[in-house]
C-alpha cells in the first residue's frame, strides 16, 4: 500500500491528502483530532479495489485554512475532487468528517454515489459568531496547557472505549497531537456554527449511519436523531466501539463499510 502525502494546489490554497489503489472511488473525511493517516485500517482493507482518497481537512496537515464556514470546507473537498480527476465517489465522514460530507452530499448531489456518516450529527446549529460550546473550549484549553502532545494524550483518553488497545490508544494520540490549535479552532467553530437539518431530509443518496456502541463524544440517541431526519437512511452499530470505530474495530467497521458500498441502491 502506497498512500504517501500529496498536494492539491487548490484555489482556496493548498490541501495535502493521501491516495492509494484503483477502482470506484472512496473518499474519507477525519474528525476533529485525525487526519488523513486515520483511515490506515480502512486503506489496506479497500485499495485491493478502490482508489482511496483522504483529505487533511482545512487547517489539518498542509492544508491552509478556509473560512470558517460550512459550505467553504464542502467547496474545498469540490476542489479536491475536480484536482484528481472524481466525478463521483462514496462519500465516508467521520464525526467532524461527517457534518461537512453530509453538507457535500446536499450541495453536490450528482457527486456522491453513496454516504457513511460515522458517530457525527447534524451540526451545533448555533448562530454566525456564537460562543463556542464547552466541550470545544475543554479541547483549546488542552493546547494552551500543554500543547499538542497534551491534546493528543487527552484526546485518545476521551475518545476511546475502556478496551481499546493499546497500540491503538498510541496511534490515536500520535495521530490528534499532530493537530495545531488553529485548525482544531476553526473546524469546531465551522461545526458549531453548522445546522444540516434541511440539507439530510432531501438526500439523495443511499445512507448508512455508524455509531459506536460506547462513544464518549456523540452519543447513540444524537445518531439515532440523524438517521431518523435522513429517509430511507440505514444504521450499523460498532459494537464496543468508542469514537473511533475505524481504528478501534476496523474488522467490524470495514464489513459494515464494504456491505454497504456493495448492496444494491434501493
Amino acid at each position: 500500500m502506497d498512500a504517501r502525502k500529496r498536494t492539491a494546489d487548490l484555489p482556496g490554497g493548498p490541501l495535502t491528502f493521501r491516495e492509494t489503489g484503483q477502482g470506484d472511488v472512496i473518499v474519507f473525511l477525519h474528525g476533529l483530532a485525525g487526519n488523513s493517516l486515520s483511515w490506515v485500517g480502512q486503506f489496506e482493507r479497500f485499495s485491493r479495489d478502490h482508489r482511496c482518497i483522504a483529505w487533511d481537512a482545512p487547517g489539518y496537515g498542509g492544508s491552509a485554512l478556509v473560512e470558517l464556514d460550512v459550505d467553504r470546507f464542502a467547496e474545498a473537498l469540490a476542489q479536491l475532487f475536480d484536482h484528481c480527476a472524481v466525478e463521483k465517489a462514496a462519500v465516508v465522514g467521520h464525526s467532524m468528517g461527517g457534518v461537512v460530507a453530509a453538507r457535500f452530499a446536499g450541495r453536490y448531489p450528482d457527486r456522491v454515489a453513496r454516504l457513511v456518516l460515522s458517530c457525527t450529527y447534524w451540526g451545533g446549529c448555533q448562530a454566525k459568531g456564537a460562543a463556542l460550546a464547552e466541550p470545544y473550549r475543554e479541547r483549546l484549553a488542552t493546547f494552551d496547557r500543554g500543547g499538542s502532545r497534551e491534546y493528543g494524550l487527552e484526546r485518545a483518553r476521551n475518545m476511546l472505549s475502556p478496551d481499546a488497545p493499546a497500540d491503538v490508544f498510541d496511534l490515536i494520540a500520535e495521530i490528534a497531537s499532530r493537530c495545531n490549535r488553529d485548525g482544531v479552532e476553526a473546524a469546531a467553530r465551522m461545526i458549531n456554527e453548522t445546522d444540516n437539518r434541511d440539507l439530510l431530509a432531501a438526500m439523495a443518496c443511499p445512507v448508512s449511519v455508524f455509531t459506536g456502541e460506547v462513544d464518549p463524544v456523540v452519543a447513540k440517541d444524537r445518531t439515532d436523531d440523524l438517521a431518523a431526519a435522513i429517509p430511507g437512511a440505514g444504521s450499523v452499530v460498532i459494537a464496543g466501539a468508542g469514537h473511533a470505530p475505524y481504528l478501534e474495530k476496523p474488522g467490524e467497521f470495514n464489513t459494515a463499510l464494504g456491505t454497504f458500498l456493495s448492496r444494491d441502491a434501493a
